[in-house]
């Protein structure tokens, strides 16, 4: 009978010690797995985070390029004569160029593209007609530069500083203040215009579909709509008959929001 206790306690010891083996090498064999696991999931995201970085450096490094070649081709488009800026719309340089917008002493100063048979066709390219995801601000195919009341014109509200983003600088009264004239060069003129208001809208706005010349009544609708949206009180008047130009870009705070600032011609 102790024989036999013995025999099962030797048979038992043998089948633990057997058995511990067999555990230790499934455990380093599940550790080895989820290290290599772990090591493709690293090398993975550095590749992925490589290829991001890369993308963006280039469209940066584009962004900044295009910016620079519009300061440069701005010498062909606008010519001076000496007593005034005019716009050289003999150009084959810049095809559908229909002005040049300036704010003094801001980052905004480009052609104006337009249009009329595609109406967003400069909102993915650059001036030349190749895609940049910048776009170049255009104006509205409602609008007729020489004629129409309000122009309206789009541009990107870009991170990188470009395009229209220095308008959300408006939204500081002191910025204001220190930019109060925006001038827009139309064939052989220069008009000078002065900020009227800055409104944060929709993008279905009302004020989006004025652009030519309507009824009186319908005219101070429009402006006690945008004198209600401004996002400051002035004493400034506007009367039927003003000319206008609206700068539309995007406004992140909510979806679907917009910034214009609204100028009246001097």
């Amino acid at each position: 009978m102790i024989l036999n206790v013995s025999l099962l306690y030797t048979s038992e010891h043998q089948c633990r010690v057997s058995l511990f083996p067999t555990l230790t090498e499934r455990t380093v064999s599940m550790k080895k797995n989820s290290d290599t696991l772990h090591n493709v999931v690293l090398v993975l995201c550095i590749i992925v985070f490589l290829i991001c970085f890369g993308m963006l450096f280039n469209w940066y490094l584009d962004s900044k390029n295009e910016d620079k070649d519009i300061k440069e081709i701005k010498t062909t488009i606008i010519t001076d004569d000496g007593n005034s800026s005019k716009l050289n719309k003999n150009t084959t340089q810049i095809e559908n160029c229909v002005a040049w917008l300036e704010i003094p002493n801001s980052d905004i100063d480009y052609p104006i593209m337009q249009k009329k048979n595609d109406p967003e066709y400069y909102l993915r390219r650059n001036y030349k007609g190749e895609y940049s995801y910048s776009g170049t601000p255009f104006l509205d195919s409602k609008c007729n530069i020489g004629t129409s009341q309000n122009l309206i014109v789009y541009g990107h509200n870009m991170k990188d500083g470009t395009m229209f983003s220095g308008l959300i600088k408006y939204k500081d009264t002191e910025y204001c203040k220190q930019h109060p004239t925006i001038y827009l060069t139309v064939d052989n003129t220069v008009y000078e215009y002065e900020l009227y208001a800055v409104c944060k809208v929709e993008s279905d706005d009302g004020w989006y579909t004025f652009t030519e010349r309507t009824s009186e009544e319908t005219f101070d609708e429009l402006i006690s709509h945008i004198q209600n949206k401004s996002l400051y009180k002035s004493d400034k008047t506007a009367e039927y008959g003003d000319y206008f130009l609206t700068l539309s870009t995007c406004e992140y705070s909510q979806e679907n929001s917009r910034l214009i600032v609204i100028a009246k011609r001097r």
